[in-house]
Formats: structure tokens, sequence, C-alpha cells
């Protein structure tokens, strides 16, 4: 990480966050809001983010990924696609949010900021301020005193008690907030700062080695089941990878071929490559029925579409890759 770790982050109640919420009470501490459970309206700046990184190159992937399910034969519940995908674009993808990155901490800000950036504001408070000792590492000991195994949490739902009763080091800043009141137990109004707990000055019963893995994750399992109460909504289902190959032998021929496929100016046949290109891509977005129109533009996105046909089909050809390798040998 180049600005280092936060000392706190806020989130909202949803399962996908419940790993970041437990690893940042390990590397930060209990007791401290290392982690702010709360509503993702309270989160109007990273909410606003998404909205500026969609429009500058997550929208473009989206409607590329659209446009290959549509024209050129990406099965989106095909775990072997989807390894394909992550195999061919995912660097590009980096790139682009790296870009995103740049370009953001190097933009101005009004108001407040005096038309400084980030990255301005940053290495100004490092002057006036000086630079923020990083937490080390967190006994294991003193995360056992808050969330021994030996200790029964109140609010683990399996209680049947999923309201939250935890006392709370919050943030003066943060607010009170809630998701909405049809979700099940708690208190509609509450904010939580997910790392605080009733449950002091308990004696540790089991002793700890710096060096036990096992103890590390005994320790987040008991954290995350007691972070648990905070959830109301489980997380988005994720198309699932696979990689499709039995052997390291295999993907290393598949990789030979297609190397050599890529280098060639021929194109497969039965994928679309000949029909005329169409340059825009419609899609709904969220909750949203409005369609949004989205550009791909030939000279850009083609290319890339090429990648994608000629990878597919030397994966429907695996048996000849290998054949192609055993004669090169």
């Amino acid at each position: 990480m180049d600005f280092g770790c936060p000392y706190r982050i806020r989130g909202d109640k949803g399962l996908e966050n419940i790993d970041l919420c437990t690893w940042m009470i390990m590397f930060q501490g209990p007791n401290r809001a290392s982690f702010m459970w709360g509503k993702s309206t309270h989160n109007t700046r990273i909410e606003r983010l998404w909205l500026e990184s969609g429009q500058h190159f997550a929208r473009g992937w989206r409607a590329f990924f659209t446009h290959l399910e549509q024209h050129h034969s990406l099965e989106r519940d095909n775990p072997h696609h989807i390894w394909l995908l992550h195999t061919l674009f995912l660097e590009d993808i980096q790139h682009d949010c790296d870009e995103f990155c740049l370009d953001w901490n190097s933009h101005p800000l009004s108001g407040k900021g005096q038309n400084m950036s980030p990255l301005d504001i940053w290495l100004l408070g490092q002057t006036q301020h000086g630079i923020y000792d990083e937490a080390g590492s967190v006994d294991p000991a003193l995360l056992h005193r808050y969330y021994g195994a030996a200790i029964p949490h109140a609010n683990d739902r399996s209680n049947g008690n999923s309201s939250n009763d935890m006392d709370s080091d919050s943030d003066p800043t943060s607010n009170s907030d809630s998701d909405s009141t049809s979700d099940s137990g708690g208190d509609p109004t509450s904010d939580s700062d997910g790392d605080s707990s009733n449950d002091e000055d308990h004696e540790v019963e089991v002793e700890l080695g710096d060096g036990n893995i096992q103890s590390w994750q005994e320790i987040a399992r008991v954290i995350a089941s007691a972070q648990r109460c905070n959830i109301r909504h489980d997380t988005a289902k994720v198309a699932s990878s696979a990689m499709p190959f039995e052997s390291r032998g295999d993907m290393q021929a598949y990789i030979l071929a297609l190397h050599n496929a890529l280098a060639s100016n021929k194109y497969p046949t039965g994928f679309g490559l000949n029909m005329e290109y169409n340059s825009v891509v419609s899609y709904k977005t969220g909750h949203s029925s409005k369609l949004l129109t989205i550009p791909l533009p030939y000279e850009v996105w083609f290319p890339h579409i090429v990648i994608w046909c000629k990878a597919l089909d030397l994966l429907k050809h695996l048996s000849v890759c290998k054949a192609a390798v055993v004669l090169s040998e």
C-alpha cells in the first residue's frame, strides 16, 4: 500500500465486509473503532467515487464483457470462461485502476480543498503534523481478552438475538443511521463501531505464541463470529472461476499455443469476428429501469475481442494445443 494502512475504516452492513472488519481489528487493535459499521447512505464520498470510477473505466469494461456475451460466445456461468477473462484482461483492468487512482489523487479540490489535490493535502499534512507511526502487529493475548473463544458473545445470531448491544468507541464525527425498518432485529437507529465489546477485563485462558498460525486463525474466526451481528444483507453473487487444465503441462501447452495464435493474422471461425461491429452497448445498472448506453470504439475494443475469440477457440481445442507441443519437442 502506497499510503499505509488506514487507522479506521467505515463500511456498510454487507457480508462482504466481514473479512475486512476482522483484519482491521487484528491489525489495528480492538476497542478503538478500527472498523465502523454504518449505512451506505452515510458513505457518500465512496459512493460518489464509484460513480467516478464507473465513468472513467469500469463501465467500459462492463460493456465490453456484455458485448462478448451477446456476440462472441462468453458464458457468464461457465467457470472456465471466467478464468479466461481473468487471465486475459485482469492486468489491463488493474492498469486502468492505477491510472484512475493517479488522476484522482492529482485533481484539484474546490471549497475547503483550496484547489489543492489529495496528494498536496497529504504531503502538507505530513509537513505540518508529522508522519503517524503505523500500528504494529497486535498481541494475540489482547485480542483474546476481548474475543476469547471461552467468552460467548451476547450478540451472536445463533443465540436468537441479533440486536446490537455493543459499547462503542465511536468516532466523534460518526452519525446515527439505520439500514431499514425491515432489517431483522437490532435498533434501526443504531450505528455500530464494530470492534468494541462489553466483555472486558476477562482473563485470557489460552496462552498464544506469536508464531502460532492456528492461533491467529482461531482469533480471526472468533472475531468474525462476533461481528456477524452487524450484518444486514448477504454478499452479491459472484461468478465462480476455475482453471480448465488438469495439469501444469496442459496449461503450458495452452499458453504457448495462445502466444502463437495472437501472433497470427488469422481469425477463428464461428465467433462472430466477421460480422458488422457494433460500437454501442446498452445495459441496465443497479435497480434502474433505464438503459445505460456505453460506446465501444473499434480501435480500442476490437483488438480485445480478437484476443478473447482466439483464446476461447484454443480452449475448446486443448488436445490440439497439447499435440502441437509434443511435435515441437
